[in-house]
């Protein structure tokens, strides 16, 4: 399979299905951003109807989630390319934060997608420093929630100063 997507010893299928963003974590040529595209189509319809609570709660579920799930993955030792659950919780956090801002229309969806992703890929201060801290399901996971929070935060500014 591609990206390394099966280890070579037992793991549980549901953890590499849920590591993987439901599977596209495996889709071909940049994984993470294929898992930011499932992710925020999983978050679509709460943003669209400016349901802030349920973003917030789910960035909560997704990170509780993939902390629990890469904690059972030998991959997550390296982040393996095909492990996106990182992506879903910084994704719905980035849609949470710029909702709170009063952000709810489908380009504004697009906009904190990808400035979710620019800094997720970009890694500047301190999303990078995530990277080196704590264990290493908790590393996986830091980068892509402080890149959420920053790309949110950034989107909503934006948008208050565009409107």
């Amino acid at each position: 399979m591609r990206n390394g997507a099966l280890s070579t010893f037992a793991e549980p299928r549901w953890a590499r299905w849920l590591a993987s963003g439901f599977g596209s974590g495996f889709l071909p040529r940049f994984p993470g951003t294929w898992g930011s595209v499932a992710a925020g189509l999983l978050a679509c319809p709460w943003f669209l109807d400016h349901q802030v609570v349920v973003l917030l709660l789910g960035a909560l579920a997704w990170s509780m989630l993939g902390l629990a799930t890469l904690a059972r993955l030998e991959a997550a030792r390296t982040d393996a390319g095909w492990i996106v659950v990182d992506e879903f919780a910084g994704t719905w956090l980035a849609l949470a934060v710029a909702a709170l801002a009063g952000a709810h229309a489908w380009t504004e969806w697009v906009f904190v997608i990808v400035l979710f992703r620019a800094f997720d890929i970009a890694k500047p201060w301190p999303i990078g420093r995530m990277e080196q801290v704590g264990p290493p399901h908790w590393r996986v996971m830091g980068d892509d929630l402080a890149a959420g929070l920053l790309g949110g935060a950034t989107a909503a500014l934006a948008l208050r100063l565009l409107a």
